[in-house]
């Protein structure tokens, strides 16, 4: 059973994560036989929204001068950390703020979804370069 990942973008904490995802591909032909090397997709994560619109702020700005690092940390049953996504020269691709009906859902908390594209993915002590050109 998985425990609550933790957030942290440039050094901020942030909590109550619920939802975190990313994928690695490889093109590839016809024939299925790798044409490329293998990259990194986007990281998407959701969290309960709270006072601070750092993120909003973050969504608002993908110029090179506002790229961000940052981590997520999966713990295991034992709440001890099991596996630690990085990346690094990251900005936000898509941001999404979900108020849920409050009729139908009065217990739902609000949440934010957002994905980050980002030049380096490392996973643990594997790693994968984008290569982003200047």
């Amino acid at each position: 059973m998985a425990r609550r990942p933790t957030l942290e973008i440039d050094g901020v904490v942030y909590r109550n994560v619920y939802e975190v995802s990313y994928a690695l591909y490889t093109a590839k032909d016809e024939t299925g036989r790798p044409s490329d090397r293998a990259h990194a997709g986007v990281i998407r994560i959701v969290r309960e929204s709270d006072e601070t619109v750092d993120i909003a702020r973050w969504a608002m700005d993908s110029s090179k001068p506002n790229w961000k690092a940052g981590k997520v940390t999966f713990k295991n049953p034992d709440d001890a950390a099991m596996k630690e996504l990085t990346w690094e020269d990251g900005f936000i691709t898509a941001y999404e703020e979900h108020c849920p009906h409050i009729k139908d859902k009065p217990d739902e908390q609000i949440w934010e979804c957002f994905e980050i594209s980002c030049q380096v993915v490392k996973i643990s002590d594997a790693n994968i370069d984008n290569r982003w050109q200047e």
